[in-house]
């Protein structure tokens, strides 16, 4: 008995032939195949939404502020978001604040990160505040200055201090942006 053998019986299709035998005789292969590569794009691109989508905290620390408490602000953010929360790694950017007089993009800059929905949060001094209070961009203001965070930067000329959510309407889980920022000003109370 002799076992079936493809390419044998292919080089005597005629060429013009050969979609419709292929079709013909492996047509169920064909779509078993096409149906798992489907299972597969589908349950990727299910797995890469379902992370892109968690909460991502982006808290942004005007320049002055940053240089003396940078270290404290990471150590602070590691450990308000262990991996068990939920909660992507926060994002730590240093902010130009408007009322640098060294940089006249200041404001241009800080607009631009919150036109772009990459920042929820922001640590800065009065005059960053006034800023944004004279701007009407502020969702909630609170004021650090008598934690532990606040007295830091109060030593080094950085006072008083604010921490600011501010809006951000463009991305998914906005709430939840916000429940993360609550989180972390509560880390920083508790300091």
């Amino acid at each position: 008995m002799k076992i079936y053998d493809f390419k044998e019986n292919i080089k005597k299709v005629p060429l013009t032939g050969l979609p419709e035998y292929i079709w013909t005789y492996y047509k169920i292969p064909i779509l078993a195949a096409a149906c798992i590569l489907v299972l597969v794009i589908s349950l990727a691109n299910a797995l890469l939404n379902n992370v892109l989508s968690d909460p991502v905290l982006s808290v942004g620390v005007t320049g002055q502020v940053d240089t003396y408490c940078s270290d404290r602000i990471d150590a602070l953010l590691a450990e308000t978001f262990p991996g068990s929360t939920g909660f992507q790694a926060p994002v730590h950017s240093n902010v130009t604040s408007p009322a640098d007089e060294k940089n006249p993009y200041g404001p241009v800059q800080l607009m631009s990160y919150l036109a772009a929905g990459d920042l929820d949060t922001l640590i800065a001094d009065t005059a960053t505040v006034d800023f944004f209070l004279s701007s009407n961009s502020l969702i909630k203001v609170e004021d650090i200055s008598d934690t532990s965070l606040g007295k830091d930067a109060a030593a080094h000329g950085v006072s008083p201090l604010f921490y600011i959510i501010l809006p951000d309407n463009s991305k998914k889980g906005n709430s939840d942006d916000l429940k993360a920022a609550e989180r972390f000003l509560e880390a920083i109370r508790q300091q």
